[in-house]
């Protein structure tokens, strides 16, 4: 089979076969109880097969991965790739309270093509398309193509939104601009306010550049990181965390599954311990880790940058939630474990995984969580408790009080203005 897509019985069947052999050989589920493919294989390998058309098949095949329980898992096409609902439309869905019944716009990211069809945090999904889709069924939305979504405001109106997704990936990620996801606010002339709605870039050259120029800007002894409904990234949040400590440490590595099983170490991983300051610089370190990039994954260790003292050490908070994703709890639980920063928030979804790619006969790709994140103590980030319970309304209260440990210093942080849901 060349790069044309699977249209027979016999070809979907190879394509289904190698899916299978790659969730049992690729897939990390850290947290998770490995799948039974065979029971998988029964349950959907009718529907599979019999698909419709192509993307009938695709829809099917993705409703198996969904059974995995895992995050950033999806199928499709290499010549029509699709990415997840909140990628596509730069957001983040959550259940509505009370119960769950439907898709919450939790976040609405500045620039998103959610943001410019209208949409506004607190509306609800109450169709996409022409399919009913509710909790806990998630989705990918193909690149190039317009969707039409039906919207919930919280007056109970219900409107139609054309969204269109942008053609390719590259332009996809242009969107996410580091000038509106990290933002800094003086509070008083000594406590500083960064906020980081997201780290865009996989290595996260002009994030940790913005990062370094927003806390130089805040000129603060007291410095509050707010990650609440931090969307997630590429590895830009090591430049906060070697703000956050003076000295070189280690705060995670990765295993994929071939790490694991062949007993690799933590030692013994390739380390990355510094951001390029330039585009040239990222592509040497693209061409340095390739080993470990070409499996779609990194077994790798991570470091601190070692920039130095800062005057704000010892007098730090970060805040997150519910919405705290990805990188988001990476920076959270390496904070916790390293002691640089007191957490505070509600316990996090659970979403930190290295993500990657498998291709598949016929031009089809296989995404999902490729290597396990582990905390440099060795505990998994995605069953981590990164901080104490809270609760909701404490959260998405006006203020936000707290008491730094390091110091006997009561300082108030403003609160988002209410996550998107309690609005309604």
């Amino acid at each position: 089979m060349t790069g044309r897509a699977a249209k027979s019985y016999t070809e979907r069947r190879t394509v289904l076969d190698a899916l299978l052999e790659a969730i049992d050989r690729r897939l990390c589920f850290a947290g998770l109880s490995p799948p039974d493919t065979r029971t998988l294989d029964d349950r959907h390998r009718a529907a599979i097969l019999n698909a419709s058309s192509d993307e009938r098949f695709e829809r099917e095949v993705n409703r198996l991965l969904l059974s995995l329980g895992t995050s950033h898992t999806g199928f499709y096409h290499r010549r029509r790739p699709r990415v997840s609902v909140n990628l596509a439309l730069d957001v983040r869905l959550a259940p509505s309270p009370p119960d769950g019944a439907r898709w919450a716009f939790a976040r609405v990211g500045p620039g998103g093509a959610a943001a410019r069809a209208g949409i506004a945090e607190g509306d609800l999904l109450v169709g996409f398309d022409d399919d009913d889709i509710r909790p806990p069924e998630r989705w990918t939305c193909a690149l190039g193509r317009t969707y039409e979504l039906h919207v919930q405001q919280p007056n109970g109106a219900i409107s139609q939104r054309r969204v269109d997704i942008p053609t390719t990936l590259r332009k996809l990620r242009t969107l996410a601009n580091p000038t509106d996801t990290i933002t800094a606010t003086r509070l008083t002339p000594t406590i500083g306010l960064l906020r980081c709605a997201a780290f865009p870039g996989s290595i996260g050259i002009d994030t940790a550049q913005r990062i370094s120029a927003a806390i130089a800007s805040l000129r603060s002894t007291r410095l509050i990181v707010d990650l609440r409904a931090h969307a997630g990234g590429g590895i830009g949040g090591l430049r906060l965390l070697s703000l956050l400590c003076a000295d070189r440490r280690g705060i995670c590595y990765t295993l994929t599954r071939r790490a694991l099983d062949t007993g690799r170490a933590r030692d013994d991983l390739p380390r990355f311990s510094a951001i390029p300051r330039t585009r040239l610089g990222g592509a040497w370190a693209g061409l340095r880790f390739w080993p470990v990039l070409r499996d779609g994954a990194m077994a790798v260790s991570l470091f601190t940058e070692a920039l130095g003292p800062q005057p704000f050490h010892g007098r730090v908070v970060v805040l997150i939630d519910q919405q705290t994703s990805s990188s988001g709890e990476l920076v959270a639980a390496a904070a916790r474990e390293q002691g640089p920063a007191t957490v505070i928030g509600m316990p996090t979804p659970g979403r930190l995984v290295w993500a990657g790619t498998v291709g598949l006969p016929a031009g089809y790709r296989l995404a999902g969580p490729m290597a396990t994140v582990y905390t440099w103590q060795g505990a998994s980030v995605r069953t981590a408790d990164l901080c104490g319970p809270r609760t909701h309304e404490r959260m998405c209260s006006t203020t936000l009080s707290m008491n730094c440990r390091h110091h006997p210093v009561r300082f108030t942080a403003p609160a988002r203005q209410s996550c998107g849901p309690c609005r309604r």
